[in-house]
Formats: structure tokens, C-alpha cells, sequence
């Protein structure tokens, strides 16, 4: 049975994918010992399942897009990568894909049949230039997104304060992120997004239920938990309130996916 504390526990850990058990124990106010039973617990019922490093297209030099469309994309029709998809409980799919130009952006919105993509979105975009050292270390991390800083240090002979400074600038980027996956129909978490323009209009008011930021310059989506419709509405009216533009939507299910290029 999945009480209160149980729902707390996996918000902390979808917003703090890298911290410590201990500063997610000192936040919820209890104690390590029951913090590591409860998050073994979740594991053992397949609710806490696994952890994705999330890579920013941008890293690769790739654009990133937003699509929702009312059925699955299939990857034989599609000729960039996906890399991440949510599906909505008002039967929507809302996809993050990469690609290389807005000839490959529009031919995937222009898939048919017509009506297939219900709207898309792209957001701001972040280029910079990425070291070689940069890219091992986020390939290191593809593999096992929780290695260690001294692992990835011993694994590339670097040093271990060169990986913690590269790390902490990839994620305070928007390059990198950890996103653990959990099963949110036996969590009893209430996953939901909005898309928007003017994402400044209500951040400030909902930013204690955000989980996952994918904006830059104000644009974007981010991903918002809570633990019961109550709650939920209440977020998501302040949004709608802010801006009637955004694009919100309930998560029933998401996975992320490690993609070449």
C-alpha cells in the first residue's frame, strides 16, 4: 500500500536524482535507516524502477522539439531520434524528439494521416561548444547514470574535481539530467507538464511542484508532481490562469531513450 510518505519520497527522488539519501532523509524530516527501507520498498514493488540520464539534444549540436500527436509515433516513420515520449490520459503522446533542420522538424509534423500531430512546439535552443572531456564524461554517465565522480575520474585519468565541476555546469546547462523512471499508476503520483511561452508568467507560483525544467529563455516544458488531483488542479489552474496559451497535460506513463548520433 502506497501511503503519503511513500509519494513524498518518490517526488524528492524525481526532483534530486543525484543527491544523497541522506539530504532527501533531512528534508522529509525522517530518518536515513526508514528513508532506505521505504525507497528499497518501492523497488522490490516495481514502483522506483530504474534511472535515465536525459541528454539535451543540444549537447550533440541537434535542435529539440516538442509534438503531441493522438496516436504512437512509429520509428520506422520517423527519421530522428526520440528522446522521450509521455503519454496523457486525454490520449495524447507528447514526444521530444532531436533533429538537424526544420526540414526534418516539418516532416515529421507533416506526418500522415492529417491530424496525426495535434500541435508542436519548439522551444529556445542552447549551443555551446563541448569538450571531448565533456562528451566522455556524459557517456560515462549514459552507461551508469550514478557513477561516481571517482569512478568516472579513475575511468578517464582525470581528476575527480574536474568531473564534479563539468558535471554541476552540464546540469546547471540544461545538457544533462537524471530522471528516474517510476511507475506512476502504482505510485500514486500525479505527473503533469506545461508547455509555454511565457513560462515566467507562473514559475515563481508552481515552482515547488516541479520536478523536471526543460526551458530556456523562459520557453519550454516542465514537468510538475504532486501527490492527489486536489493538489494538481490547483497548479494547473494558476497556469491556465498566467497564460490560457500553455499546453498542459496529465501523464499516465513516460519513458526516456538513449539515442545515437
Amino acid at each position: 500500500m502506497i501511503d503519503d510518505l511513500d509519494k513524498r519520497i518518490l517526488i524528492e527522488i524525481l526532483k534530486s536524482g543525484r543527491i544523497s539519501q541522506r539530504k532527501i532523509a533531512s528534508k522529509l524530516n525522517i530518518s536515513p535507516q526508514t528513508l532506505s527501507y521505504r525507497i528499497k520498498r518501492l523497488i522490490e514493488k516495481e514502483i522506483l524502477r530504474d534511472i535515465h540520464l536525459y541528454i539535451n539534444p543540444n549537447f550533440y549540436g541537434l535542435y529539440r522539439g516538442y509534438i503531441a500527436t493522438d496516436s504512437e509515433l512509429d520509428s520506422g516513420e520517423v527519421s530522428t531520434p526520440i528522446v522521450a515520449v509521455f503519454e496523457c490520459i486525454d490520449g495524447l503522446y507528447l514526444y521530444e524528439i532531436a533533429f538537424r533542420d526544420m526540414r526534418e522538424f516539418n516532416s515529421i509534423v507533416s506526418l500522415k494521416p492529417p491530424g496525426k500531430v495535434y500541435a508542436s512546439f519548439i522551444p529556445s535552443q542552447s549551443f555551446h561548444h563541448r569538450s571531448l572531456i565533456d562528451r566522455a564524461i556524459v557517456e560515462q554517465l549514459s552507461i551508469n547514470p550514478r557513477r561516481s565522480p571517482r569512478n568516472i575520474a579513475r575511468a578517464l585519468d582525470i581528476s575527480k574535481r574536474t568531473v564534479v565541476r563539468r558535471v554541476k555546469r552540464l546540469i546547471e546547462g540544461g545538457m544533462i539530467k537524471l530522471i528516474p523512471i517510476i511507475d506512476l499508476s502504482k505510485s500514486g503520483v500525479i505527473m503533469f507538464s506545461a508547455i509555454s511561452r511565457s513560462i515566467e508568467r507562473f514559475i515563481g507560483e508552481v515552482r515547488p511542484h516541479i520536478v523536471w525544467d526543460f526551458t530556456l529563455n523562459n520557453t519550454g516544458m516542465i514537468i510538475m508532481a504532486s501527490r492527489d488531483l486536489d493538489e494538481a488542479k490547483s497548479v494547473i489552474d494558476i497556469i491556465r490562469d498566467r497564460d490560457k496559451e500553455s499546453m498542459i497535460s496529465i501523464k499516465y506513463r513516460y519513458s526516456f531513450y538513449r539515442y545515437r548520433v
